[in-house]
């Protein structure tokens, strides 16, 4: 199953074409944290998915990773806002049509 696929420090920088350092600084600001942060970085398929996200905003917006981080943490929020907000139409359209749950 992929999502249990775990990426070295390497391995997560050849994938999306990043240097080391540039890794460590985006782990320093939060966009993606390694499974285990006192031992060796390991990162799994959620962190390189989330980190390929950051690249290509960072490269479309040709913004800073601190930049970047901001922007991912705006966008996260807006998807759970409209995914809270598709739920409350949801409940609104049961309790007007009387449905039951």
């Amino acid at each position: 199953m992929m999502t249990e696929q775990r990426y070295t420090v390497i391995e997560i920088c050849q994938v999306v074409d990043i240097p080391p350092e540039e890794l460590t600084e985006v782990v320093e600001l939060g966009v993606i944290a390694p499974l285990e942060p006192q031992t060796d970085w390991i990162f799994d398929y959620h962190a390189l998915h989330y980190l390929k996200r950051a690249c290509r905003l960072r490269v479309e917006l040709e913004l800073e990773w601190s930049g970047t981080a901001v922007a991912l943490t705006l966008l996260d929020k807006v998807d759970r806002l409209e995914q809270e907000n598709a739920q409350l139409k949801r409940q609104l359209a049961r309790l007007l049509h009387g449905s039951p749950d």
